[in-house]
């Protein structure tokens, strides 16, 4: 049955989700020079998150391969559609998590 590492799994990873914003502000230290770097990083993963995508199409375009044409559509169409989150999807998250199915 799902329900017996579906349940545990969804209540930590609220839990985690909800108790990120204490841990990274408060409980870590992180020197200025560490949080540009940090923020670097985090800019060349989003920056990645959408060069995927087009990457795989316009490849699909000189390489006659729908199968990449059609990757690098939905994932831009989940990307413009997902990206950047907003904050009710997040707030929302132990709604859904805490609904019983049925």
């Amino acid at each position: 049955m799902d329900a017996e590492w579906l349940i545990p799994l969804g209540v930590a990873t609220g839990m985690l989700i909800g108790s990120d914003q204490h841990t990274m502000t408060s409980a870590i230290q992180i020197s200025p020079d560490g949080q540009k770097k940090a923020n670097t990083i985090s800019t060349g993963g989003v920056a990645a998150l959408g060069a995927l995508p087009a990457g795989a199409y316009l490849w699909s375009l000189f390489n006659h391969a729908p199968q990449a044409r059609e990757t690098g559509l939905l994932a831009g169409e989940a990307l413009a559609k997902h990206f950047p989150p907003r904050a009710d999807d997040v707030n929302e998250l132990p709604d859904e998590i805490s609904k019983s199915p049925g």
